[in-house]
């Protein structure tokens, strides 16, 4: 070079080299922006310069078949999607051929804001030996050239092990070049990342489901149902979980990543540390960037939408990414509003996202207790008129609820923090419903082992004590006897935790008729009681109940219980209709009896807060012995309407109490109003990439005009995710009709929900599973629509176009 350099003096020269071509499926090539750069002495010269990468091939779509992430659309732009715990493979194309005497190739894998070798964020590994850093493997097998030609391919195959952390990982190179003098290097910086999924397929991996119809639903089903209504009447509400759209897998390891304030270590690869994160995250409880509000006990969701018009996740998770960039590096706004379903549906989303099998589950009549006892507890009084009425708090957070419904999620997974035989593959159940303070002080509950929250085993993690509370507690009915005194008059040991549903795991989504019969509920729903308690009356359920302490309860002495006072059975009735509340009195007495009764009508919230007394009725009679005496309350559709709460859940509730011997009944029962069902037809073939019509149709069942209208349709595979228009008011009995244009993306069934949302009814929901043809031959040369990702994977959120879905209405 013309010029003498000091032997101490390390002089090195940096050059850009041309950024090598990413060979993805179907030979097409594509230009990523990279990062390559040199660094040599000055007696290196071109004969012996150093290996760099001419071409990198990831076989992206190959290792997404073995990976089971073919789903996701990051591999087919090239980008690894892959599963820990099993290999996966890359091949490197060189300038010259490999010489394991001179080269030595080192391969690094990052993670994290700061990767560290000491945390497991930063795994480097060598083409001079098999064994990596934390448990990571690596085999480097140049190809053999022929007699010839050299070969300057190489085929390299990563083994990450079974509890390596789940995140998007950064991949570079350094390529080493050894002489007797000098030192010459070369680094490639990979541009996109690897994402490396739990693996519930790997037998080594702590989420291992040996089940692959299972894992078909807890892993790959992206729709589904969650059960709501009420015990006696179960409905269900469809939802799209939508864990392989574009975008979706970044935003929930985004999530993750927030819920451990993106300090990337170990725990990332604990799916026990990760669900109880992501119960925490989901929520926006704690001031902490959560994803979703929580409102309850009302029907105000003025700043926000009403939780019963979400039918899906992706819509919240975008518009969660969406504050997320608008927040400027502080915490971002939750998404407004959502219930114990919408959180459970976005739980499903993440974990089965990456790779955690999940499900959703209901529990009918679940005990919401505030104070961690095995007793959900209602107080009464007597009034100066001699009839009781129930003392509420109007504190919500100091009330003790039985909610008609109640969802949340079980997780599966091995457990290695708890002792036997918690320990084995199970079931936990996971909460994100922010109800309670757990342990770390955020608003979080579980992962708690099934066989723990069966058995009664309180003491292990996590939150086993609340969980069992809500499916076991008794219900209490005190009665204030004088200043400061109160006694039981009536224990329900049998109320809580009914009927314990989900979804049948069959892979499929849920195709209803919205014809209400017990054939089509016993096909789409799985009863999971039996996993978390005993039935009822056997040896292990009276000595499972007893394990937990409970409190001595001074019980109510009346002379006599010589009156037996019941509620006609109550399911369902359909709203627009008039009904009876009937109550019947019958006497064992050898005297004649006063009685004192009061019957109401009470429109509910799900989670059992009184919304309005709709109507009541009080009297005071004459029961003689022996005989039967029935009374009723007529409730008309006058009565009711703009005055129901959001499910249209409904209760009646009779006081007795007899003069004579201080006998005090209550009796409650909940039952549901039920609305009419959206239909939803097709009368054509649906072609990939081709517009097609989604008729919608119901009759308005009331006599008056529904108000505040609006049509949400959400579908996977959908050109647009998510419709929403306003429409004009509904006339009272007046059969509405709306049509949806609608564009198809992907050849497979499509799944498709809608709501139908206004004042009167809130939401009417339909679903519909459509089969898409691929394209008509004239179709194949248009551009197939889909939602956009930016070159680096991150989001991109899609604009609703209401020039290719429109809603008309006919009267």
């Amino acid at each position: 070079m013309g010029i003498t350099f000091g032997k101490k003096k390390k002089v090195v020269r940096t050059i850009v080299l041309t950024p090598p071509t990413l060979g993805i499926e179907e030979e097409v090539i594509l230009h990523k922006p990279s990062k390559q750069t040199i660094q040599q002495g000055t007696a290196i010269r071109d004969k012996n310069v150093p290996l760099y990468i001419r071409k990198l091939h990831t076989w992206a779509w190959e290792n997404a078949h073995h990976h089971h992430t073919k789903k996701f659309t990051l591999p087919k732009s090239g980008t690894l999607v892959v599963r820990r715990g099993q290999p996966f493979k890359i091949t490197l194309t060189f300038n010259r051929p490999y010489n394991s005497l001179n080269d030595e190739l080192k391969f690094y894998f990052e993670t994290g804001d700061k990767p560290l070798p000491g945390n497991d964020t930063m795994i480097c590994m060598s083409s001079y030996t098999s064994q990596g850093s934390s448990g990571w493997k690596s085999d480097f097998l140049p190809v053999i050239g022929t007699k010839n030609r050299d070969c300057i391919e190489a085929n390299l195959w990563i083994f990450t092990p079974a509890d390596c952390i789940v995140s998007d990982w950064k991949f570079s190179l350094q390529s080493i070049l050894r002489t007797e003098t000098e030192t010459a290097t070369v680094t490639y910086e990979h541009p996109d990342r690897i994402y490396v999924l739990f693996n519930p397929w790997c037998k080594n991996d702590a989420v291992y489901l040996p089940a692959e119809p299972l894992l078909d639903e807890y892993i790959m089903n992206s729709a589904g149902i969650m059960f709501t209504g009420c015990r006696k009447r179960m409905n269900v509400k469809p939802w799209v979980f939508g864990q392989f759209e574009s975008g979706i897998l970044e935003a929930c390891l985004y999530i993750i990543k927030r819920g451990f304030n993106f300090r990337t270590n170990q725990s990332m690869g604990d799916p026990v540390a990760v669900t109880r994160n992501i119960s925490a995250i989901i929520n926006a409880e704690d001031n902490n960037g959560g994803v979703l509000k929580g409102r309850w006990s009302t029907n105000d969701f003025t700043d926000g939408r009403p939780p019963t018009t979400w039918s899906g996740s992706v819509a919240i998770l975008k518009q969660y990414l969406e504050n997320v960039l608008a927040c400027k590096g502080e915490n971002p706004e939750p998404v407004r509003y959502g219930q114990c379903f919408v959180y459970a549906g976005l739980v499903a989303t993440i974990c089965r996202a990456v790779g955690i099998p999940c499900r959703c589950v209901t529990n009918y009549n679940s005990g919401r207790g505030t104070d961690g006892r095995l007793a959900i507890d209602f107080y009464y009084e007597i009034k100066e008129d001699g009839t009781i009425e129930e003392v509420e708090d109007d504190d919500d957070e100091s009330d003790d609820l039985v909610w008609n419904f109640h969802v949340w999620n079980d997780v599966w997974m091995r457990r290695t923090d708890v002792a036997k035989p918690c320990n084995e593959p199970d079931w936990q159940a996971l909460d994100a419903t922010p109800q309670i303070s757990s342990t770390n002080g955020l608003h979080s509950c579980g992962p708690a082992p099934l066989h723990a929250v069966k058995n009664g085993l309180t003491d292990i993690r996590y939150d086993v004590s609340y969980i069992f509370a809500e499916v076991n507690a008794d219900v209490l009915h005190w009665l204030k006897v004088d200043m400061g005194n109160w006694t039981v008059f009536n224990v329900e040991e049998t109320r809580i935790g009914q009927s314990i549903s989900s979804k049948t795991p069959d892979g499929r989504p849920a195709i209803l008729s919205y014809k209400y019969n017990l054939a089509e509920m016993s096909r789409i729903r799985q009863d999971v009681t039996s996993d978390y308690k005993y039935k009822k009356g056997t040896k292990m359920e009276k000595e499972v109940v007893q394990r937990p302490a409970r409190k001595a309860r001074p019980m109510h002495r009346c002379k006599a219980k010589d009156i037996q006072f019941r509620l006609a059975d109550k399911d369902y009735e359909y709203i627009g209709d008039d009904f009876n509340i009937k109550a019947n009195i019958t006497s064992y007495a050898m005297e004649e009896r006063t009685v004192q009764v009061m019957l109401l009508c009470e429109s509910v919230h799900y989670n059992g807060k009184r919304h309005k007394i709709v109507k009541q009725k009080q009297c005071t009679i004459k029961v003689p012995p022996g005989e039967n005496e029935q009374l009723q309350l007529g409730v008309y559709e006058e009565d009711y309407i703009g005055k129901l709460a959001e499910h249209t859940c409904m209760r009646q509730v009779g006081y007795l109490r007899v003069q004579e011997t201080d006998q005090i009944e209550a009796c409650v029962d909940d039952f549901l109003l039920q609305k009419p069902h959206l239909e939803m037809t097709v009368q054509e073939t649906v072609y990939k990439g081709t517009n097609f019509p989604l008729k919608l149709f119901f009759k308005n069942p009331l006599h008056r005009t529904l108000k505040n209208c609006t049509v949400s349709v959400e579908g996977v595979g959908l050109e647009s995710m998510m419709f929403i228009k306003k429409i004009d008011n509904v006339p009272a009995q007046c059969e509405w009709t709306g049509i949806v244009n609608l564009m198809p993306v992907k050849s497979k069934n499509l799944d498709i929900s809608a709501t139908f949302h206004c004042r009167e009814m809130f939401d009417i929901i339909g679903t519909l599973v459509v089969k898409v043809e691929h394209e008509r031959e004239e179709q194949k040369d248009i551009l197939n629509r889909s939602i956009p990702s930016d070159a680096t994977g991150s989001v991109t959120i899609p604009n609703i176009s209401t020039n290719t879905s429109r809603v008309s209405f006919h009267a």
